[in-house]
């Protein structure tokens, strides 16, 4: 049986830029989105979950045509070690995710990041 959800909803992921791929537009909008997603970041849409043992994202049908890796992120809870509130741009919130394999940063819709970020630190035993 599954966890059950607690949270749930439209997220972006930043992804490495190592997984940006492209190819899935013409050439001419290419040029025209590569300085951008350098400038920002590779930033993912699709949807994420909160249960009381994993964080999943998975990325939207659009996105999945410009990475390489589309799979689900899953990031069991146990693993994080840290847990902080950040920005991109200096006007969006995001919830930055620390485990021993890396970083992830999540930038929610609105009202959701602070509601996410409290359910989160309870959940985990830092």
């Amino acid at each position: 049986m599954q966890d059950p959800v607690l949270i749930e909803g439209l997220a972006n992921l930043l992804m490495p830029m190592s997984n940006a791929d492209l190819g899935g537009i013409g050439a001419r909008q290419r040029r025209n989105v590569g300085p951008a997603v350098a400038a920002t970041g590779n930033w993912v849409g699709g949807r994420f979950e909160l249960t009381e043992r994993h964080i999943r994202f998975r990325m939207n049908a659009l996105n999945k045509r410009f990475q390489k890796d589309t799979g689900m992120v899953e990031i069991p809870l146990a693993e994080i070690t840290g847990i902080d509130r950040g920005r991109m741009m200096r006007f969006f919130a995001t919830a930055d995710i620390t485990t021993p394999t890396g970083r992830y940063r999540f930038r929610l819709t609105p009202g959701k990041t602070d509601r996410f970020l409290a359910q989160l630190r309870l959940l985990c035993t830092l």
